[in-house]
């Protein structure tokens, strides 16, 4: 028989025990199942936001990367038919002789480069010559025509010659001094003041160009080994300096290492052809002039000249090496006579 008082006691423990036991046997954290809930919420959202970026930007990269494909594949097939068409018409590489350049053209390939204009110029120089000269005499180191038509030496004319570049050679300057001609000679690189050089030979410390410059610094080579300012001038400016506006040049000779390219088309454009009887040149490419993008430009001035008057009776090309770029060198010299010179009155 179980007593009133043991059963109040009983039901006074059981609840304590139960409590024991539920600590006994369960977590503690599991007793807040809604503050772990409200705690981990932001960051499960975080990193579902996170997989959803991350799934985003894996499905951009494949997109980019399957349009980055395609475009090489495109670009691939492109330079594959390039190189065919390649194939079928050779390139001429910059370094390659002009001898083999020329032998292109005359095949028919189309040729775009500077070593092509330097081919048409060799060959509008080494053209046969456009007037027979039936007395052609060495002059010094020069040949001068003596036909009647176009002689410098004339009983009733007085005769003028402009020298440009001496180099301290004057064997052509007084060989036309010998002929009776008034001659000045002209070579700021000699570093000279004006003086008189010889009977009829006169030396001024000018150079020719296709502007007037007080202060010109020429480039470094054979002839200047040293920094030097020179005075240049126009043929016109010349002419005017000596009071010879209303002279004829029975011989033009200029031989100036590079700058007679530009000179000569000065020279047409400031109309003083009718002026020049006969025009005796050097024409200088070197490795490091004239500029690559003005030959186009040199090669039509000279294929054009016939067109101005000037018809060679003498030319020879002379020291062509083609096969070194670095020691590229092509001259040769040119004598005109002016077709369309008429005497003045």
């Amino acid at each position: 028989m179980i007593y009133p008082r043991s059963i109040y006691f009983l039901l006074i423990a059981f609840p304590f025990f139960v409590i024991f036991l539920f600590f006994r046997y369960q977590s503690p954290f599991d007793l807040l199942p809604h503050v772990e809930n409200e705690t981990m919420l932001p960051k499960i959202s975080m990193i579902q936001q996170m997989n959803k970026e991350k799934e985003s930007m894996l499905q951009q990269i494949a997109k980019e990367r399957e349009s980055m494909l395609q475009q090489i594949a495109k670009e691939k097939e492109s330079m594959l038919q390039q190189l065919k068409m390649k194939q079928k018409e050779p390139t001429v590489s910059q370094n390659i002789g002009v001898n083999d350049l020329c032998t292109l053209i005359d095949k028919g390939i189309a040729v775009d480069s500077w070593w092509k204009y330097v081919c048409l110029i060799e060959r509008s120089i080494d053209k046969p010559v456009g007037y027979n000269c039936k007395d052609a005499k060495n002059m010094g180191n020069w040949k001068i025509c003596f036909d009647e038509k176009y002689s410098p030496i004339r009983p009733d004319k007085p005769c003028l010659v402009y020298s440009f570049g001496i180099a301290g050679d004057f064997t052509f300057d007084e060989a036309m001094a010998k002929k009776g001609c008034e001659v000045y000679s002209f070579d700021p690189s000699m570093g000279l003041e004006d003086y008189t050089h010889s009977k009829n030979v006169y030396f001024k410390n000018i150079g020719l160009s296709h502007v007037d410059d007080d202060n010109f610094s020429p480039r470094f080579d054979i002839y200047v080994k040293k920094p030097q300012i020179w005075k240049t001038r126009t043929l016109r400016s010349v002419m005017k300096m000596l009071k010879h506006e209303k002279r004829v040049i029975d011989v033009l000779k200029f031989d100036i290492e590079l700058a007679e390219w530009k000179v000569m088309m000065n020279i047409i454009q400031d109309g003083m052809l009718p002026k020049i009887r006969q025009l005796l040149t050097e024409w200088h490419i070197f490795p490091r002039g004239p500029k690559r993008d003005e030959l186009k430009t040199f090669y039509e001035m000279h294929r054009d000249l016939p067109s101005h008057g000037l018809e060679t009776f003498y030319r020879r090309g002379h020291t062509r090496r083609h096969s070194n770029i670095l020691k590229f060198n092509s001259q040769a010299e040119s004598c005109f006579v002016n077709v369309n010179f008429t005497d003045p009155k």
